[in-house]
């Protein structure tokens, strides 16, 4: 049986991870181009394939606060650069989540 402490403490721990994920912050981009255009998400450089007339978004879950999402276009795709320290990343593509 749990004490009064420990029932706080994980409720404590609970809420600080349910804070976490909540620290969300997204760029939504239209690939409006008659081509596919790559998409890189830094700094894991991992990249996806965005087709024409497709849609994605990229989200910065958790780390520090203000979610930083800096986005470079190019001849060659999209870069987003997501600038928050102790972040993971989401891609959706055309509403699934794909990574």
């Amino acid at each position: 049986m749990l004490s009064e402490v420990e029932r706080f403490q994980q409720d404590l721990l609970g809420s600080a991870k349910q804070m976490y994920i909540n620290q969300r912050g997204s760029v939504f981009l239209s690939n409006a181009s008659s081509s596919t255009r790559r998409v890189v998400i830094e700094p894991w450089a991992v990249e996806f394939e965005l087709p024409s007339k497709s849609y994605c978004e990229v989200v910065s879950v958790g780390g520090s606060l203000p979610p930083d999402i800096e986005v470079e276009d190019d001849e060659y795709g999209f870069m987003f650069w997501i600038n928050n320290m102790g972040a993971i990343y989401e891609y959706w593509q055309d509403g699934e989540l794909i990574d």
